[in-house]
């Protein structure tokens, strides 16, 4: 059995396709069960999307199951266990996925608001992303970003810390060698720890910086 070790971003990239494949073919049962009828628009004979329901998608059940097997940022895993872990996370196809007509499935990703969203009921409760004020907040430590970006260019080093829809928190340590006076401090997050963070579920980040003792 094969054996993955590297970063979490290795992961996606290299073994993230795999994955795609695996979840479109748990997913394939529960789209041939509408039958071609939309979910949303209700049109028939249409051929359907498996779209992952949002705050809940695909990157969001990797890095759940990821964290079991992450030590001092390396996720060490059998890839078949973890594939088989992944898959499991989802749950019912029917509480994961909405199936949708293609044009339906671009409006529902650019505005999720128009469309009831279909969760566990364990997890109604925590549905940030049903509100119109549903945007990703960031907290810096020094609170002033200039500050902040001034302090992390001298100590190199900064704790980030995710918050989830569910409540359970995701740190890593942010190791910013090359970070220089022109490197673009929010950029570099929302195209890096942050990047996806809607799909990933993430509500909110703390990033502090790390001061040698």
């Amino acid at each position: 059995m094969a054996t993955f070790v590297g970063s979490n971003a290795e992961f996606h990239h290299f073994i993230g396709p795999r994955i795609r494949n695996a979840v479109n073919l748990f997913a394939r049962k529960g789209r041939l069960s509408r039958k071609g009828v939309c979910e949303h628009c209700n049109q028939p004979n249409l051929v359907l999307d498996s779209a992952h329901v949002t705050g809940r998608g695909r990157r969001h059940f990797i890095d759940q199951v990821l964290a079991r097997y992450t030590s001092a940022g390396t996720v060490r895993c059998l890839m078949e266990d973890v594939e088989k872990e992944i898959i499991l996370a989802h749950g019912d196809a029917t509480d994961a996925f909405k199936f949708l007509c293609k044009p339906c499935h671009r409006e529902y990703d650019k505005n999720t608001d128009n469309y009831p969203v279909n969760v566990p009921a364990s997890n109604q409760a925590i549905t940030p992303h049903q509100s119109d004020n549903y945007r990703l907040k960031l907290k810096f430590n020094p609170s002033n970003e200039v500050d902040f970006l001034a302090a992390l260019i001298e100590h190199k080093t900064a704790r980030i810390t995710m918050t989830m829809q569910d409540g359970s928190v995701d740190t890593r340590i942010w190791h910013a060698g090359n970070f220089g006076p022109t490197s673009n401090l929010r950029g570099n997050l929302s195209s890096g720890y942050f990047r996806n963070w809607r799909d990933r579920g993430i509500v909110e980040g703390l990033i502090e910086i790390v001061y040698p003792r």
